[in-house]
């Protein structure tokens, strides 16, 4: 009988063993990865080989390589890292530790120096000591897991096991129980850049840690599934990124990581890259980069434009090498800037298979997008600097990282850029001063910012006042034929309440001389406008008109209306100095135009032309 009891008993417990492991397999069942070795992020162990091959026949990795080589001997003689914010970030600490731990880890890894694998330890132990990553912000938190997440998969053999740990319980204590607070992981139902770049960097930790910490790894990964496809909605329909060039790079490059990473240790990144729009605002980047070589620097972003690491991937992805053709042609300039560089390693694991000899020239010479940010891009050309160019944007100031520049657009000939945009300035030049940077309603004091607010942009204004921040202006008509190549907007929302309605037509005709039609119908009281463009160039009065010389060449600005009786006043507004102490200084540039006033319950248009001048 005890036999039987004994052997009943042990069935029983076999079976819910058995039930165990099958409820444990349903509640990770998606995710099934076949090779638990490391390293398993990015680059797997034997790949260094590829890698190694592609930086000896292409030059152009070889520098980049020895850049990485360079930097990472000048870390062996710093000090390790510290914890210090910067008003409220730490983020800055957190990009220089994944810049030196990335770094470290990809030399040890192609050259064998131990002495780089040691080091980078030597700085996980030092920021893993940190009484946490700083999750008020963040950012600060998800770049941090990245950093240490690399380190920790690729340097895995080396680390000892007491080291090890300590690891894990960093990322899990500082990284994944960090998510828990609502008020600091807000970035969960974020729709811009936060998303992808903090769910990027726990993605990362959970993928190292995988198998070695019970059910947080999951979680994180089933939380990133569940949330990056409402920052992927902004890629929506066409491609186009809403918070323009710089925050792309930022956020697309972590989005770009995140699928590398699933795809990679699961075999797929679950549809994530396959959102619509996403991969095709690789061809949103490409003609964002002008024939200057500067990029169309709306909101937040600056003018430079350096090599997209995600463009690799994203061009390996599709197949279309074409993506890469300012790539190519950066990388063959003189000491080349590349964006978000501390993660200049995965540019040369995702270059080591593309033939850079074969990039073909891209066929689209015009682009246009809709949605939160409409644009619309012409360029004559993709060969030469003095191609022209005429970018027209459309849009809301309330947009994340928005200016007022509805209605805004910038114009290239020659090899000059002769209407432009003053871009960005550093976040903290700003908040230093006290000022709420970040409310985004009307009449905050981030619109009185030069370089933000609607006095420094490429638009009209009324009667002295901020256009309204949530209007949205959407493009109505889009030209595209040799007589007429531009764009037309409805800007009746942003406008305001002075005018009944507003309609901005921006275009270049047959000789690329550069139109702006603005059709303004009043209310019941009579309005005064102000009509002007940022330069670099020099400006002076003449007859009414304004003449803008550059580098030999001579641009005259001049003012029509559809009827009699319109008296415009041209203007030249310095852009420096600025008018508040934490504005950033804006030496060389200038703010031209007209002024003119429209009597209440009056229909007009009027147009102004930038026409070559005749010598």
């Amino acid at each position: 009988m005890r036999l039987k009891v004994w052997i009943l008993a042990a069935v029983l417990l076999m079976l819910l063993r058995t039930g165990g492991a099958d409820a444990q397999a349903r509640a990770v069942g998606a995710y099934s990865a076949t090779d638990l070795s490391h390293p398993r992020l990015l680059l797997r162990a034997g790949e260094e080989a590829q890698v190694r091959e592609a930086v000896a026949r292409q030059p152009e990795f070889a520098a980049l390589q020895q850049r990485v080589f360079d930097y990472s001997a000048q870390v062996l003689e710093q000090p390790v890292l510290e914890r210090v914010k910067l008003g409220k970030r730490l983020l800055a600490v957190s990009r220089e530790a994944i810049k030196r731990i990335f770094y470290l880890s990809y030399t040890y890894r192609i050259t064998g120096d131990t002495r780089m694998a040691d080091r980078a330890i030597r700085e996980m132990e030092a920021v893993c000591d940190f009484v946490n990553w700083n999750p008020l912000h963040f950012l600060d938190v998800g770049e941090m897991c990245l950093a240490v997440a690399i380190g920790y998969d690729w340097l895995y053999d080396r680390i000892p096991e007491p080291t090890r740990e300590v690891i894990r319980k960093a990322l899990v204590t500082k990284g994944f129980e960090a998510t828990g607070s609502q008020v600091d992981a807000w970035f969960y139902t974020s729709s811009y850049n936060w998303n992808p770049v903090c769910n990027g960097g726990l993605v990362f930790a959970a993928v190292a840690l995988w198998d070695e910490v019970p059910d947080w790894p999951q979680r994180i990964v089933e939380k990133a599934r569940e949330s990056c496809p409402i920052a992927l909605k902004a890629y929506s329909p066409e491609g186009g990124y809403p918070e323009g060039y710089g925050y792309w790079a930022y956020g697309s490059t972590f989005q770009v990581l995140l699928s590398a990473a699933l795809e990679g240790f699961f075999g797929t990144d679950y549809g994530l890259a396959e959102h619509p729009g996403f991969l095709e605002s690789a061809a949103f980047m490409r003609i964002l980069a002008a024939p200057t070589g500067k990029t169309y620097n709306f909101m937040d972003s600056g003018s430079g434009a350096p090599v997209q690491p995600a463009q690799f991937w994203i061009a390996r992805r599709t197949g279309d090498l074409s993506l890469l053709w300012n790539e190519r042609k950066l990388l063959r300039s003189p000491n080349p800037a590349v964006a978000e560089d501390r993660l200049l390693p995965f540019l040369l694991i995702c270059g080591a298979s593309v033939p850079l000899d074969d990039i073909p020239e891209p066929a689209e010479h015009s682009y246009r997008c809709g949605g939160t940010t409409p644009l619309y891009v012409w360029r004559s050309g993709w060969t030469s600097a003095e191609d022209t160019y005429l970018a027209v944007k459309g849009g809301s100031a309330g947009t994340n990282h928005g200016h007022v520049d509805a209605g805004s657009f910038i114009f290239e000939s020659d090899g000059l850029r002769w209407v432009t945009e003053l871009g960005n300035q550093a976040y903290y030049t700003i908040e230093q001063y006290g000022v709420q940077l970040w409310d985004r309603s009307q009449g905050s004091e981030r619109y009185e910012v030069y370089r933000i607010g609607p006095w420094s942009h490429n638009i009209l204004t009324i009667n002295g006042e901020c256009p309204l921040i949530r209007g949205h202006a959407p493009i109505v008509q889009v030209w595209d034929t040799p007589e007429k190549r531009g764009a037309a907007m409805d800007m009746t929302e942003v406008m305001g309440l002075q005018l009944r309605s507003a309609w901005r037509s921006v275009w270049l005709d047959r000789r690329n001389n550069l139109h702006v039609a603005d059709h303004l119908v009043t209310q019941d009281k009579p309005v005064e406008a102000r009509w002007a463009i940022c330069t670099p160039a020099e400006a002076r009065i003449q007859d009414g008109r304004i003449v803008l010389s550059w580098n030999g060449h001579e641009q005259e600005l001049s003012l029509k209306a559809d009827g009699p009786g319109l008296v415009a006043r041209p203007h030249i507004w310095p852009c420096d100095p600025p008018p508040h102490e934490y504005d950033a200084p804006n030496p060389g540039f200038s703010m031209v135009g007209f002024t003119f006033a429209l009597p209440a319950c009056t229909s007009r248009t009027v147009e102004v032309q930038l026409n070559r001048k005749k010598k």
